[in-house]
């Protein structure tokens, strides 16, 4: 029996590369929906005739994006504003789900299977909390791909 690699919690202390690649893999999504499944909100202003530039462009619109901090896999907490109680994103893609109202409701659904039976209300509460999404401040960019 072999271990298998697969997706994991990110090292923040020592795991910087890792997290760039998992950024630029964000990136590198986004750019693949824009040419292949013809995603351009109209917020992105006109859709320019060239590959090149609709890359540019999208690359400009996530930097200008609030930040992600990858916390697992494809799951990010959103870094602005900085404060407790930002949403943990799923982003494969353009497809992008609110997984966690917050850190703690992210932790609670991805162990759920792990909580004791008499524990697992919280995952329940934790789970109903995504739907309330409306509580949030309007997310930039993110929030407009947003799969509600």
């Amino acid at each position: 029996m072999a271990l298998r690699e697969g997706p994991s919690f990110y090292d923040w202390i020592h795991g910087a590369d890792s997290m760039r690649d998992t950024l630029e893999n964000v990136v590198d999504g986004l750019i693949f929906d824009v040419e292949n499944n013809i995603l351009w909100p109209e917020s992105w202003g006109a859709n320019p005739d060239t590959a090149e530039e609709r890359e540019q462009c999208v690359r400009e619109l996530v930097s200008a994006a609030p930040r992600l901090i990858p916390v697992y896999a494809h799951r990010f907490l959103l870094g602005e504003p900085c404060e407790a109680g930002n949403p943990v994103l799923s982003i494969m893609q353009s497809d992008i789900i609110v997984y966690g109202a917050d850190l703690h409701d992210y932790f609670l659904i991805e162990s759920g299977e792990m909580i004791a039976p008499d524990e697992r209300d919280a995952v329940k509460a934790a789970k109903a909390r995504i739907s309330d999404i409306l509580r949030y401040e309007p997310i930039p960019f993110w929030g407009e791909l947003l799969f509600v």
